[in-house]
């Protein structure tokens, strides 16, 4: 059924593109979200466990590492994060979120589709020098189970 949606990708290794595209929520609901992570269950379960095994045996506690989060959606672009947080939040940023006390309702929506959809939701705040201008922003996360 992933077929339909076109090629999928994960580029940088953790971030979901579809056609070599980022999926972006200014071009779709949480309802679209949800049922776009439900379709590529399996894709990124995939990719979860990837992330997850990369490195296990090399690992020095292995017995820590969690399930790899997998960037299914950019929430807001960079110098955009007052679409996603609430006003006290914006005054330090974190660079991970899994709770969504820090969120606005529309941030909030966009959690719970992935919460809907199976998954354990996670927001990362992507603001590093280092990373490509394409992936600055703050993303929507889904992290696998591995009772999934």
């Amino acid at each position: 059924m992933s077929d339909i949606l076109g090629k999928v990708s994960f580029r940088p290794r953790d971030m979901l593109r579809l056609d070599d595209h980022f999926v972006d929520t200014s071009k779709l609901s949480p309802e679209d979200i949800t049922l776009l992570i439900s379709v590529l269950k399996n894709d990124i379960i995939d990719r979860s466990e990837l992330i997850y095994n990369t490195g296990l045996d090399k690992a020095r506690h292995p017995e820590n590492r969690q399930r790899g989060t997998v960037l299914v959606a950019r929430l807001a672009l960079l110098g955009s994060e007052r679409s996603a947080f609430i006003p006290d939040a914006l005054q330090a940023l974190q660079k991970v979120y899994t709770t969504p006390r820090a969120l606005n309702s529309r941030g909030l929506a966009y959690w719970q589709s992935v919460e809907n959809a199976g998954f354990v939701p996670e927001i990362k705040v992507r603001s590093s020098p280092r990373s490509d201008n394409d992936t600055l922003g703050t993303w929507l996360g889904a992290k696998a189970l591995s009772s999934i």
